[in-house]
């Protein structure tokens, strides 16, 4: 059988931080994912977390991802998918960390709350069909797991349980008897800075059959440090003017194109003129007026910003000047790294 899929086209099992692999437990309980729910202020400050949300949306399932996320990763969901996808290209560019950490999907287990976790595992254990079957439930990871499993054969019978798990991962007890609907629960450390993973195995002695849990498994903690980083950008701008017993004639201007290097984004309310110098004849009389593109266009911080010199006017009607227009502007990445 193929993973159960959730409505956001990701197998069920990377929403379930309560479940560590997926079974067919998944695929008779994919609407369990609507017990999820996720940890608004952990998105803040969780860059990869957030990040792994927004990469899981897609043009087919935006709007349903606009109601459930609108309110609690502000600033993405206001307008249209394409709206949306440039904010999302701009939030992954700005973070300066290797690309095979930020596909990682499973960073989006990081922000669930615990008390969503617990609730779907809680959901599938009561519609799961499987005859044994095991969750993490104790939510976010720490160094205390602890691993639920239920005897979810019906009658009467009872099974002996046993764990297998690597040498860092130790147990308050290597094996129990788990009657038939019942449920235990067992404590479980593991070092934060090694990944979490145990197989629950189960047997009926009096008639051999045995029943294995997909592996249970979650991440080394990680905390993610982002740091601003800031870059100040130059460029310059020329407009000559002046002849013909008029300021205004002979108007001749150069753009500025001031580009942010790659992973640094422009920050328009640092725009300033740093300088002017007179590059010819007599020189302008006063500031051009600069019209300014960001490209992308519509975006806050963009990554290329270009001015147009208008309305220029030369200090003499007889002779073009030329003045050079010497720009300033700060850029910014955040770098993104791991604490153990």
């Amino acid at each position: 059988m193929g993973k159960a899929k959730s409505k956001f086209g990701l197998p069920a099992c990377i929403f379930a931080i309560a479940f560590g692999g997926c079974s067919s437990a998944f695929a008779q309980s994919v609407n369990c994912e609507a017990a999820l729910q996720f940890d608004s202020t952990v998105i803040e400050q969780n860059y990869l977390g957030k990040l792994s949300i927004l990469n899981v949306v897609n043009q087919s399932n935006f709007e349903e991802a606009k109601k459930n996320y609108g309110a609690k990763i502000p600033g993405y969901f206001d307008g249209t998918f394409s709206d949306f996808s440039q904010k999302r290209s701009e939030f992954s560019q700005s973070l300066n960390i290797d690309q095979s950490i930020k596909s990682d999907t499973t960073y989006i287990q990081r922000v669930l709350s615990p008390a969503g976790a617990k609730a779907f595992a809680e959901c599938v254990a009561r519609t799961s069909g499987e005859p044994l079957i095991a969750w993490v439930s104790s939510g976010q990871r720490s160094s205390n797991v602890a691993v639920s499993i239920k005897n979810n054969r019906a009658g009467t019978g009872t099974v002996k349980v046993t764990f297998a798990m690597p040498s860092h991962v130790t147990g308050s007890i290597n094996e129990l008897d788990l009657s038939n609907g019942s449920t235990r629960t067992v404590i479980f450390q593991a070092p934060l800075s090694k990944p979490f993973l145990i197989v629950v195995n189960a047997e009926d002695s009096s008639t051999t059959a045995s029943y294995t849990v997909p592996p249970l498994e979650m991440p080394p903690y990680v905390q993610m440090v982002s740091k601003r980083e800031y870059q100040t950008i130059r460029g310059t701008a020329v407009c000559g003017a002046g002849g013909f017993g008029n300021t205004a004639a002979n108007y001749a201007p150069t753009d500025v194109y001031l580009n942010a290097a790659t992973g640094y984004r422009l920050m328009p309310d640092t725009l300033s003129i740093a300088s002017r110098r007179t590059i010819g004849g007599p020189g302008l009389s006063g500031d051009p007026v600069f019209t300014w593109t960001n490209k992308p266009a519509g975006s806050s911080n963009p990554t290329t910003m270009v001015g147009h010199p208008t309305q220029c006017n030369g200090n003499s009607p007889h002779t073009q000047g030329h003045t050079a227009y010497d720009f300033e502007i700060n850029s910014f990445r955040d770098v993104v790294s791991k604490v153990q």
